[in-house]
């Protein structure tokens, strides 16, 4: 009878941990965060110094620099918005569509982690045109601060809100750096200017 309750007993065991193993696994699968393609904005590090706010992301050495007296948001978790003193929401966009300015400028930054689609694309496409300068597809090829990247602007002139679209997208270590301008408002001209000045502070050290 003791033989048989010892065995009762390390069957239950077994089935015990069984049964915990499953239960784990299940929990797991429920609860675990999803594989997030891009850097989330809480990734990275937020300082000031000499009149400027410095943006850092410390694993790849990225650093970007931006006037002081500018605000940054928190865009959708893995987007930094940047937008200058005097930066005011067209009334026409709303409070989920992009962030067009009536007053002031906006740019935005986020990074895409390696492996996200386009990666390789973009890859492609600076291999191919290897001139600065040069046209590639609907892209021009820059190079900033050593880094070569792809340019696009995008006119919309025509839109119910006339403007442009400029975006410079860094491909570095298999990592995809997006820089957005969206230059829709009375001082455009002067945001676009701004948005050179800041990607002229762009460090990526890998």
């Amino acid at each position: 009878m003791k033989i048989l309750s010892k065995r009762k007993k390390i069957v239950f065991f077994i089935i015990l941990i069984i049964l915990s193993a499953v239960a784990g696994v299940f929990l797991w699968q429920k609860y675990k965060k999803p594989d997030i393609p891009y850097v989330l904005s809480e990734e990275f590090t937020i300082t000031e110094a000499n009149g400027e706010k410095i943006i850092e992301y410390k694993k790849t050495g990225f650093k970007i620099r931006i006037p002081g007296d500018w605000d940054i948001h928190d865009n959708s978790g893995v987007r930094l918005l940047f937008t200058s003193f005097d930066f005011e929401l067209h009334p026409d966009v709303g409070p989920f569509g992009a962030p067009l300015p009536k007053k002031g400028c906006s740019i935005a930054l986020s990074i895409a982690r390696e492996g996200t689609f386009g990666t390789s694309h973009i890859g492609q496409l600076i291999e191919s045109c290897p001139t600065i300068g040069q046209d590639c597809n609907e892209y021009k090829i820059v190079e900033i601060n050593g880094n070569r990247g792809l340019k696009y602007i995008y006119s919309l002139e025509e839109n119910f809100i006339p403007g442009k679209y400029i975006s410079v997208e860094i491909l570095k270590d298999k990592k995809i750096y997006f820089f957005e301008a969206y230059l829709f408002s009375q001082d455009r001209e002067r945001c676009e200017q701004e948005f050179d000045n800041i990607l002229s502070t762009v460090e990526i050290k890998k």
